[in-house]
């Protein structure tokens, strides 16, 4: 470009500094939402990453129903692609005092694998030392050194080996990333501290970490997609895993039930009935082998698609056997304390005497014995293994003929982090804030590509004359285009510098800042993403050469001598004889509008965006509060559940149900599970409850979405959240697989959906419950509805209730999922604010513009007498009609945009509410129009200012 033509180009900035600044101001907005938004996103994705990295945070966590042998953990870890494997213990407890109780999970020190971040003190050692998380120290008012007691009695089995603890750290586990943190806190213990001869040495879960490169970002797609070929592995090698588990349980079983029997009950009956029974040894020996005992089984083949009926049939006469062996000790006992009453033993009357104490002692080694004590675990592990080997068998004969994907496959519940809370609490966070940034930014693009080529294309215009002489001087098309290249892509490339550094450490900040609120780790580092910073410059550079082109194209092939010549405007030909109905000002306006139909479709395409991206930003926050309402005060009909604890109290749901009637509260008894369901291959997060459905709809509307239920849904189908429903497209009569607490699944039918958003609620029927998991349900909580006065006077009535565990209030559920609505509100204000502002410098531009183009025209209405008043009204009735127009645009537009931006925001376990809001609607028009009316009213003033020389 010649020296002359780069002094044109810098007069023209400095003549349309108006435009050239809007360039400037539109880009810098782009520019700074896009990027502010997009590093912010990332920023937040890598703090949490890195933050999981510092403790190794798991990439899998596999649990088994036939439990975890070294073996196995062996075999996992030589999978292609796995880094570590680190097996783990886990049971729940509660801890009380005198005011205060809550349940726990009680799980054993991981020394490489999810590392807990300690707060206070050091992580425990000893078997009866302990670690605590900070909700529980607070709770608790507990500090280090205390001591605090594990009640397990509603385990069923004891699997700690103590009771009393002593804290020695407080601490942060990574599992749980959100604050302030709602769900179970953690208790740590040494591995020591479990009652591993229960156990046999296997454990209940196996946390894994996979080979990844240093510093990856955990919640994006190339981290998930390393997670599922070795998923896969795993899926293979649980059933391998599982034969070999159920067969050493079987030949230890069998072994056990052999020793028990011959070494220690045998003999010892048989000297009692010597003793008492008044006959001789060999008599007493031949009557002992007469009771019924089953010899030791052969180990079967576990493959046999028919033993089911033979396993249950062998473990009913081990339990027989066991319970044989319990009676004969209660006997052994009653013998001690009864002397004096008869008993009848091989149709003889024995008649007790008086044991010595040496006796005593020799029947309690007896009872105490350490074969006895193996015995009963052996039974424990037992009913595990009754659980395992039916979901094993029911996915063997398909392993060859089903992909890895099917919902049967496998043993074991393999979960990846999004099963993790706050790992899919980060992920909905960052994910949004990216749907945000990519939708927003692709307006402003948009808009600010109309801008520039609508001020390229005027300045084009006034001086098409000029580029006629200057093409007639012999400067080539090339030359000429640059200088308007210059004036816009200066433009765009200042605003592209200012916008990128404001969205680094503004807008980034703002965002990652009011984010990192929510989570364990620090506010992160401010991070850039290199291609991103190189590719938005240029892009913006690509944006404007072409808007250029468009706008300049036609005019630089026109030869320089037309070029020169004065543009004759297109005359309106109507029909003689034909008067107009309309008035001067309309017909006035109609014809500015057809001979300037440019500049109209650019004010109102730049109208409409600005407004669509108020009416996307009004929608997003009024669809997240209306969820919420809907969630809370539609759907959720009561303010409580009520779990109680059936070991201490067998008829604890009645005790509470009875408190809650005196006190005229309507209440439900249910049964409640928290597990998981799979659908169509993936694993999600449910709680059961278990109550007959029409009484369960008093309490939560249950109100069916789209199809009607099918009638089975009373005897053994499932009712469907519709959010698990929308995201896996799933209707009445589908199929899922329902997993319960020892990991076994059950194929179930889809009977209805109902209208659900925020939570994993699925609804089965007592009937349909035993027909699936074949067990009765036993009700363990009660749903009720109370005034809120009553909240905190009613947990103290309940605490005296036997069996009463704990009260889950609702309204405490509507604050955590409110933190995310304000968290979105947030960056909503931000990036409406940023279209507000654009609408403002592009509004400004427009009528500037038109001024400018209009103000010869202006001056002689002003000189033929009209007023101000009159010239303003006759400028802003245009203004009206462009403004209604580009409104009625922006809401259409605005409104189809939501409905693909909520997807993005939505998980399956959260969907927002997508019905068009009337308030987004209302406040994005009267934004609009307020923003419409300031810019033209300052614009405006210029008109009393014209003078009769601007006619020249």
């Amino acid at each position: 470009m010649k020296k002359t033509q780069i002094i044109e180009a810098f007069r023209n900035i400095k003549k349309q500094k108006v435009s050239y600044i809007s360039i400037v101001l539109i880009t810098f907005l782009a520019v700074t939402a896009f990027l502010g938004v997009s590093f912010g996103s990332y920023s937040l994705a890598m703090g949490g990453s890195l933050f999981y990295d510092e403790h190794n945070f798991r990439d899998l966590e596999v649990i088994s129903s036939v439990l975890f042998t070294d073996s196995d953990l062996e075999q996992i870890a030589a999978i292609e692609g796995i880094a570590d494997v680190e097996g783990q213990m886990r049971t729940n407890a509660k801890i009380a005092d005198n005011d205060t109780k809550t349940g726990v999970t009680v799980l054993s020190v991981t020394k490489r694998i999810n590392i807990p971040l300690v707060k206070e003190g050091r992580m425990p050692e000893a078997a009866d030392e302990c670690a605590i998380e900070t909700g529980t120290a607070k709770l608790f008012g507990l500090k280090t050194g205390d001591k605090i007691v594990l009640d397990e009695s509603a385990n069923g089995a004891k699997l700690l080996s103590r009771d009393e603890f002593t804290v020695t750290a407080i601490v942060n586990h990574p599992d749980h990333l959100v604050l302030p943190n709602t769900y179970t806190d953690y208790v740590i213990v040494p591995y020591e501290s479990f009652n591993n001869e229960l156990l046999q040495g296997r454990k209940i879960m196996a946390e894994v970490t996979v080979k990844k490169p240093a510093g990856i970002n955990r919640l994006s797609k190339k981290y998930s997609k390393l997670l599922d070929p070795v998923k896969e592995k795993i899926e293979k090698l649980s059933v391998k895993c599982a034969e070999e588990a159920l067969t050493a349980i079987w030949e230890e079983l069998e072994n056990y039930k052999a020793v028990f029997r011959d070494s220690y009950l045998k003999p010892a009956l048989v000297s009692l009935i010597e003793r008492f029974g008044n006959v001789d040894r060999e008599e007493a020996e031949n009557y002992v082998n007469t009771m019924g005992w089953a010899a030791p089984e052969l180990i079967p083949d576990l493959r046999n698609a028919d033993l089911d009926a033979q396993a249950l049939n062998i473990l009913s006469d081990l339990s027989v056997n066991l319970s044989a062996a319990e009676e004969v000790m209660t006997m052994l006992k009653g013998w001690i304390r009864q002397l004096d009453d008869p008993v009848s033993v091989a149709g003889k009357t024995i008649i007790p005497a008086l044991f010595t104490d040496e006796q005593i002692e020799s029947v309690k080694e007896f009872m105490d014995s350490d074969v006895s004590n193996r015995f009963k675990s052996l039974l424990y592990v037992a009913d595990m293994w009754n659980t395992g080997h039916a979901r094993y068998l029911s996915t063997l004969n398909k392993l060859e003929n089903v992909s890895p994907a099917d919902d049967e496959i496998g043993v074991w519940v393999i979960m990846d982090p999004a099963m993790n809370i706050g790992f899919a609490h980060l992920s909905l966070s960052s994910g949004g804030i990216s749907v945000l940034a990519l939708r927003f930014t692709s307006l402003f693009i948009l808009v600010g590509a109309i801008v520039i080529y609508a001020t390229v294309g005027k300045l084009v215009d006034e001086q098409r004359k000029l580029v006629g002489a200057t093409k007639a001087f012999g400067f080539f098309n090339r030359e000429i285009f640059g200088k308007y290249m210059l004036f816009g892509g200066s433009a765009t490339l200042l605003g592209s510098i200012l916008g990128a550094l404001a969205g680094i450490f503004l807008l980034q900040y703002f965002a990652v800042y009011s984010y990192s609120r929510y989570y364990l780790f620090d506010t992160p580092a401010l991070r850039v993403i290199p291609w991103q910073l190189i590719i938005v410059p240029v892009a913006g550079m690509i944006i404007t050469f072409l808007s250029i082109w468009l706008a300049s194209s036609r005019l630089l092939r026109s030869p320089a001598i037309r070029l020169m010549q004065d543009t004759i405007p297109a005359g309106n030909h109507k029909s003689k004889g034909k008067k107009s109905s309309l008035s001067l000002y309309q017909r006035l306006i109609l014809r500015n509008m057809r001979t300037d139909a440019k500049r109209v479709a650019v004010t109102i395409v730049s109208i409409a965006g600005c407004c669509a991206l108020i009416v996307i930003g009004f929608s997003l926050y009024f669809s997240v509060k209306t969820t919420i309402t809907k969630q809370f005060d539609q759907i959720i009909k009561h303010d409580s559940k009520i779990s109680v604890d059936n070991a201490v109290d067998k008829d604890a749901a009645g005790n509470v149900k009875a408190l809650l009637d005196s006190e005229q509260f309507p209440n439900l008894t249910v049964y409640s599970e928290s597990s998981f369901i799979r659908i169509k291959g993936n694993l999600e997060p449910a709680d059961y409850i278990v109550a007959d459905p029409d009484e369960v709809g008093q309490f939560i509307d249950l109100r069916p979405k789209g199809k009607k239920w099918d009638e089975d849904y009373r005897t053994e189908g499932i009712l469907l959240p519709g959010n698990y429903a929308d995201t896996y497209r799933l209707k009445v009569g589908d199929t899922c697989t329902l997993i319960d607490s020892s990991g076994t699944s059950y194929r179930a039918t889809i009977s209805g959906v109902f209208d659900y958003y925020l939570g994993k609620m699925v609804i089965l029927s007592p009937e349909a419950y035993k027909t699936i998991f074949g067990v009765e349900p036993s009700n363990n909580t009660v749903i009720v509805k109370h005034d809120a006065s009553a909240r905190d006077s009613l947990k103290e009535k309940l605490k005296s209730v036997k069996g009463f565990d704990d009260i889950n209030r609702v309204d405490q559920m509507r604050t955590v999922n409110e933190s995310y609505s304000d968290l979105l509100a947030i960056m909503v204000i931000i990036l409406v604010g940023a279209a507000a502002l654009m609408a403002a410098v592009i509004l400004t531009n427009l009528v500037n513009i038109y001024i400018l183009q209009k103000k010869r025209e202006l001056t002689i209405m002003r000189v033929n007498g009209f007023t101000t008043k009159e010239v303003k009204n006759y400028v802003s009735r245009e203004a009206f009609l462009t403004t209604l127009v580009g409104i009625i645009l922006g809401v259409g537009g605005g409104l189809l945009m939501v409905q693909t931006i909520m997807p993005g925001l939505s998980k399956s376990y959260s969907h927002f509410d997508t019905t068009p809001n009337v308030w987004a609607i209302l406040f994005s028009v009267v934004i609009t129009i307020i923003f419409t009316v300031i810019i033209y009213h300052f614009a405006l003033k210029k008109i009393k200012d014209l003078k009769l020389t601007d006619i020249a």
